[in-house]
């Protein structure tokens, strides 16, 4: 296993980690698979990967049907559909601005503004990062879970400035349990069942440390600011 940089080593090697990682413009998504030492100075804005439900129609009139995009018009509920449910073809987005299932060993002075996913507005991590430092997450929002942050994997420390982010739940949390927790961080441990089996698999998602400005941050459910049913 690689042993961990310092941050004065990290900082000489952040020009040639950023082109290995072949980032086209400041506002594009990153989705890492690899091992990578660090991510420094990237912004992240105004992108959206969730996937599109069926909505409660504004109008009570309507309620028991869909707005249909296509033929734009009201469309009765598909038979055992609720609201909530993922269209056809759909499927859920984690990380709005980054999607972590590998290694990364530093995240340092990076920015998420108005990123949107079902799962992590700013970052999602279902791998290892070691370290997350002054990074700015504004304005980020959750379908479900996790405004800024949603982890079930493993990280060392947090360390940032979280404003104005929003985890609202399915059917902007209207029950509990379609999520809406952590309105800026989430760490999740618990039983999830994957589409492809019927057995639950069990996380045991980790954070070492949190520090940081917590403002304005938003769950229709639970932990405004941290959500944690991890370690």
């Amino acid at each position: 296993m690689k042993n961990k940089k310092n941050l004065v080593s990290v900082s000489l090697l952040i020009s040639a980690v950023l082109a290995s990682v072949n980032i086209v413009s400041a506002s594009d998504r990153w989705v890492n698979t690899s091992i990578i030492d660090a991510m420094s100075g990237q912004q992240y804005n105004s992108i959206d990967v969730t996937g599109k439900r069926y909505e409660i129609p504004d109008d009570p009139d309507q309620w028991g049907n869909y707005y249909d995009e296509a033929s734009q018009s009201y469309k009765p509920l598909p038979e055992d559909t609720l609201y909530g449910d993922l269209m056809p073809d759909q499927a859920e987005g984690f990380g709005g601005g980054i999607e972590n299932s590998g290694t990364i060993y530093y995240l340092m002075n990076n920015s998420y503004t108005d990123n949107k996913a079902d799962f992590g507005g700013g970052l999602s991590n279902l791998g290892i990062i070691e370290s997350i430092q002054n990074e700015v997450f504004s304005n980020n929002t959750a379908v479900q879970d996790g405004g800024a942050v949603y982890n079930v994997g493993t990280i060392g420390s947090i360390a940032g400035t979280f404003t104005g982010n929003n985890a609202f739940g399915l059917n902007n949390g209207l029950f509990d349990g379609d999520g809406g927790n952590g309105g800026a961080i989430f760490n999740f441990g618990g039983g999830i069942l994957p589409h492809t089996s019927d057995q639950q698999i069990f996380m045991s998602a980790s954070i070492e440390s949190i520090d940081g400005t917590f403002e304005r941050n938003n769950a229709s459910w639970h932990g405004g600011a941290v959500y944690n049913t991890g370690q």
